[in-house]
């Protein structure tokens, strides 16, 4: 038997045949719906990444919209007139935030799946309802007699008529009048945004057990929304403005998968489904705690902590396999915490059950989406990261903790297991924002970026310090600019309405270019002054010699930064008389199409509407394409040799570029950044071909295996860059078209900026050829120095000891922080002339301490007679020289010793109890010499500052006259005294 489903023409579903389609299990769920729609002549296309495509104003994709997002809005075509999907969907954050609610109940979830078929202008309300229906009630085998469906009563304040047409529709369909129910817009009118498409929508709810029509929308767990259709027919223009869509109208419809899972096999929790309950049996399994019982509310902590684990580590997994990783992101870094807390608390913070919950998870979710299968190894890595910097930051916490409530006492109520970032940031506003009278949008901001607050702990921060928030602080607004990237350029910009009637810039030909052997080739462009305006943004009508601004033109090809790369320099050889020197080119920030071009006219006047012929610096934008194709070398490089990593970020210049990415655990040192610059060397040394590609979005997106920076946009249509090894990354910079033409590669330094990220300095081309050749002959130095230092020994001479101590110490001075060598060579230099330097040092030091130690008993002999003892001593020393040990040996009279010792100035100070006054103390005496140098006498812990002081300085701060003056003051104060 065939039934049809639709309008005139519209494809027949096989309903008898569909009926023996198994849906029991979720993967047979997902089959079945998919199968439904596509036997219906709907195109079924894949769950796009939970990162969102070109929309900045989210930080995952929170609904099945959003991938069509660009549709609604008339950005991008359809790729299909009907379209059915499964889409990966993550809430933790805005208005659709889920995540204090997950555990509570059977319904919420961090991470969820919709289901849902689209009609771009294809089909309308009847067919869309048609068709729901009969995947419920015919293939999912639903009694009709459970479902109620609601419509949109209308809005008379918007001017919106109830949608009877959508009524009528269920009701054809043989739906009792009890059973159509009305709804206003807080349930039944869907929109984008505060500005954009909408439209009323009817839902379909399931009763478990006869609650009736009054239960609907009520939030009961046996009366649950089932299915939601969308008609976007209307666009919201303003606050109260709602006008109809001329021409072709959309459905949108969204089927939860969890929930139906739960209906379709007769419970009131998603979390008894096969979704969930094979992650609890290996947490049960590997901790040996008690089973899942299904239980809610009080008395039911285990059964909570169970539901927190499996759906936090659900969305753990989808997040890895999309490359979205809780160093970059730190809504997944919360979540990873609130996931820690549950364990520690009911399952002993077991590592290995969260390594198998994640394996589990993974592996079900691989059913529908095969990349998920690959990635229990980096999840693994991830969990074991996590868990040892939140283990890190809570004993920072803890540490922190009492210190804290005495300085804040309201501290007190922060529960320290629960927020362990909040302390840092309370600790932060003492510090430095204690006078303040509100948390503006900076501070507010810092505490976001720097410690992962939200809306509730930055509420708590105001409480705790007593600093109330700005009325108008927005926390979601922040945390939307900070995904974004929104910076505030420093440059004057020109007011909008000053260019927006200027065309766009032309910037094609930036990627024009020819390459013939080895040598670059770039294009002349005719280009003609659009607009002229001052250094500071004013539009004026000409810049004269000498004079510095920035110009409109109407095209050019020349690279203005973007992407991390810096812009081209240029030169604009006017028609008439002068030049132009281009020092730099900007997109201006709220019109990205218009390219600024920074720069100084020389020799003449340039007006508006003049022509000349634009140039670029050639070699400049050869040493940044060399860079930049090199940070793409590298990351490739860094994704073969390390088990994990993500790009964090990168800077470009024609000087070197910096390269920052994430290591997690991985083992890294010197080896590592070895074995890098070989591998990059190798394969420019291979002289392969590059390639760029310009694809559409949808192109892109159905690529495989690209390498993304989370949570970077990119600019449609798509430019790409394709390696020879395969690594593929999105990309809009400027490239070299093969290999070999980087020359070579070199690390010049390697940092750690925060914790688990590394940072390295990079250079290319003939900078790299030199910073190597720079290395073999540093190489060549230090060990012509440590063959010398090899042939010493404990019988040489003082001259000798310290001539090479000398050597040793000049030649380790020269390579700290040299970055004109190899960092790998300039580490294992330092090591070489450390292990030189460890060998001969004894010698020296036992021979300079001798030396001083004879010092002191020729200058003690010598003053026997005297009624005190004050020495400033001619050896250096670079050891310890126990200055109280001499202290000691001087009985009855008022001491005061000065040593450079081990590159500090050393002094002390005693004075016997019988000799200590109101006028003399230890204290006063030496601040006689140190106070003119900066410095403050202190007596150590247990001794008393009247008989014995002492003070420390580098040599590098301390003038050695001013101390011998000084001396001599503190003589004539002893003498005072003693005579």
């Amino acid at each position: 038997m065939w039934r049809s489903c639709g309008r005139l023409g519209a494809a027949r579903v096989p309903v008898n045949a569909a009926r023996r389609w198994s849906h029991t299990s979720a993967a047979q769920t997902r089959r079945s719906f998919l199968r439904f729609f596509q036997e219906g002549d709907h195109a079924i296309v894949p769950s796009a990444s939970i990162v969102p495509y070109q929309d900045p104003s989210i930080p995952f994709v929170n609904a099945g919209m959003n991938a069509f997002r660009g549709v609604f809005t008339g950005v991008d075509p359809p790729p299909a007139p009907r379209v059915a999907n499964v889409q990966k969907c993550i809430r933790v954050s805005g208005k659709h935030n889920d995540i204090q609610d997950v555990g509570s109940d059977g319904t919420h979830h961090t991470f969820f799946e919709m289901m849902g078929n689209w009609s771009f202008g294809d089909y309308g309300r009847v067919e869309a309802c048609q068709w729901a229906w009969t995947l419920l009630t015919e293939v999912y085998d639903l009694s009709p007699d459970r479902l109620f469906v609601t419509y949109f009563q209308g809005c008379p304040q918007l001017g919106l008529a109830p949608d009877w047409e959508t009524r009528d529709v269920w009701l054809s369909l043989g739906l009792r009048p009890e059973r159509v129910l009305p709804f206003g817009p807080r349930d039944n009118f869907w929109e984008m945004g505060a500005t954009g498409p909408c439209g009323p929508c009817t839902e379909i709810h399931y009763d478990h057990h006869g609650q009736g029509a009054r239960g609907v929308n009520q939030g009961l767990a046996d009366l649950v929304e089932v299915w939601n259709i969308v008609l976007i027919n209307h666009v919201r223009t303003g606050a109260h403005q709602i006008e109809p869509i001329v021409g072709s109208t959309f459905v949108d419809t969204g089927l939860g998968l969890e929930r139906l899972v739960a209906v379709l096999n007769g419970h009131t929790s998603n979390y008894d489904t096969d979704l969930f309950q094979p992650i609890f049996h290996a947490l049960t399994d590997v901790t040996g705690a008690a089973g899942y019982q299904g239980r809610f509310g009080p008395g039911a902590e285990l059964d909570t902590a169970y539901r927190i684990i499996a759906d936090h580590i659900r969305m753990l997994v989808v997040c890895v396999a999309d490359g979205v990783y809780p160093d970059s992101n730190h809504r997944v870094r919360n979540v990873m915490r609130r996931m820690f807390r549950a364990s520690m608390r009911h399952f002993q913070g077991d590592q290995v059950a969260l390594v198998e919950a994640a394996h589990v998870a993974s592996q079900i979710l691989s059913q529908a989406y095969p990349e998920m299968g690959q990635i229990s190894t980096q999840a693994e890595i991830i969990l074991d990261f996590e868990r040892e910097h939140y283990q890190h930051t809570l004993n920072h916490a803890e540490n922190l903790a009492p210190k804290l409530v005495q300085r804040c006492p309201k501290a007190q109520a922060l529960e320290i297991f629960d927020v362990p970032q909040i302390y840092d940031s309370v600790e932060h506003f003492r510090r430095h924002h204690r006078n303040a009278e509100v948390i503006d949008e900076n501070m507010a901001r810092f505490c976001i970026q720097s410690y992962g607050l939200d809306d509730r702990l930055l509420n708590l921060v105001s409480h705790v310090t007593g600093i109330p928030l700005k009325p108008d602080l927005v926390c979601s607004e922040i945390l939307r600019d900070i995904h974004s990237k929104t910076k505030t350029d420093s440059a004057i910009w020109p007011s909008k309405s000053l260019y927006q009637s200027v065309p766009p810039t032309d910037d094609q030909h930036k990627y024009t270019y020819q390459c013939k052997g080895n040598a670059y080739g770039f294009p002349v462009v005719i280009s003609q002054v659009q607009s002229v305006f001052s250094s500071k943004g004013h539009p004026v009508p000409s810049l004269s010699d000498g004079e510095e601004g920035m110009i409109l033109l109407d095209q050019t090809c020349l690279y203005s930064t973007a992407g991390g790369q810096a812009s081209d320099e240029g030169l604009l050889k006017l028609d008439r008389k002068g030049r132009f020197e281009i020092s730099h080119v900007e997109q201006i920030p709220d019109s990205p199409g218009h390219l600024a071009h920074f720069g100084k006219m020389v020799g003449g006047v340039i007006t508006p509407h003049e022509k000349g012929r634009l140039t670029l610096n050639a070699i400049r934008r050869i040493k940044l394409m060399q860079n930049h194709t090199g940070t793409h070398l590298l990351n490739s490089v860094l994704n073969k040799i390390l088990p994990l990593t993500c790009q964090k970020s990168s800077h470009i210049g024609d000087a070197h570029f910096r390269f920052d990415f994430s290591i997690f655990n991985a083992t890294f040192n010197l080896g590592t950044i070895i074995d890098i610059e070989k591998t990059m060397n190798e394969l420019i040394e291979e002289n392969r071909p590059i390639e760029r590609l310009t694809l559409s979005k949808s192109e892109f997106q159905d690529l495989d295996n690209v390498v993304q920076i989370p949570g970077e946009h990119y600019p449609d249509p798509v430019f790409v860059v394709r390696l020879p090894n395969g690594h593929t990354e999105p990309c809009c910079g400027t490239h070299l078209v093969k290999t070999g033409d980087v020359q070579a590669f070199a690390i010049v330094d390697s940092s750690t900026p925060v914790y688990g990220v590394r940072s390295f300095k990079c250079v290319t081309g003939e900078k790299a050829v030199d910073t190597r050749e720079a290395g073999i002959r540093h190489i060549e130095r230090v060990f012509g120095v440590k063959e010398a230092s090899d042939k010493i020994d404990a019988t040489a001479g003082e001259s000798v000891l310290a001539g090479m101590v000398r050597k040793l110490k000049k030649e380790k001075e020269n390579l700290r922080g040299n970055t004109t060598i190899p960092y790998s060579v300039r580490m294992e230099l330092l090591t070489v002339i450390d292990l030189s330097l460890n060998r001969i040092l004894p010698f020296y030091r036992k021979n300079a301490k001798e030396k001083v130690l004879m010092e002191f008993d020729e200058v003690l002999a010598n003053s026997c007679d005297l009624p005190y003892f004050v020495h400033l001593f001619r050896e250096q020393s670079d050891t310890t020289v126990n200055l109280n040990a001499m202290v000691k040996k001087i009985k009855n009279k008022p001491v005061l010793l000065v040593i450079r010792n081990n590159n500090f100035f050393s002094f002390k100070a005693s004075i016997p109890d019988e000799l200590v006054s109101e006028t003399f103390t230890a204290k006063k005496w030496l601040d006689v010499v140190v106070q003119p140098l900066g410095l403050v006498a202190k007596a150590p812990q247990l001794k008393k500052e009247d008989t014995f002081c002492g003070a420390k300085a580098p040599i590098v701060n301390v003038d050695s006259a001013v101390v011998e003056d000084r001396l001599q003051l503190a003589i004539s104060m002893a003498q005072n005294v003693t005579t």
